[in-house]
């Protein structure tokens, strides 16, 4: 045999392999474990987008009332956000005054709080719970949840 029909031969052998390798890829990707389905998936920023989206609508619902929040947020810049060295700063006080008056109120006045707080605001009432987790004052922990 010379090279020629040598190479034929491996091209010959090769066929049947081939169509099963594409036959076995078109199955698999018609195959219902490999459709898209939202189970198992994971989005990188939907609750994010979820969280600006439901924001639009509490904006566009019209006015909720003044927020019971602080006009304050945790600076980035002043090492505020970070979590290694925590101390106690005025925005804890404040936000430690909201949450045990937030217990003391009734139903209607919870919500109404809750509707008027922003996203920018939830967050920061997320990185108080941590700062008093942090803190390890059990009573602070509670106070913030």
């Amino acid at each position: 045999m010379n090279k020629y029909q040598n190479i034929l031969m491996v091209c010959v052998r090769l066929i049947p392999v081939t169509v099963i390798v594409i036959a076995c890829i078109r199955y698999f990707l018609s195959s219902r474990s490999l459709r898209s389905s939202n189970r198992g998936v994971v989005v990188l920023g939907q609750q994010l987008a979820d969280a600006a989206a439901n924001e639009e609508k509490r904006l566009a619902a019209g006015p909720v009332g003044p927020s019971p929040m602080p006009n304050q947020t945790y600076s980035a810049e002043l090492g505020e956000s970070s979590l290694i060295v925590v101390s106690q700063l005025p925005l804890d006080t404040e936000l430690q005054s909201l949450t045990a008056n937030f217990r003391s109120w009734n139903t209607e006045q919870r919500r109404k709080a809750q509707e008027a707080i922003s996203m920018d605001e939830q967050y920061t009432l997320l990185h108080f719970a941590k700062r008093c987790a942090v803190f390890g004052d059990a009573g602070k922990v509670r106070s913030a949840m």
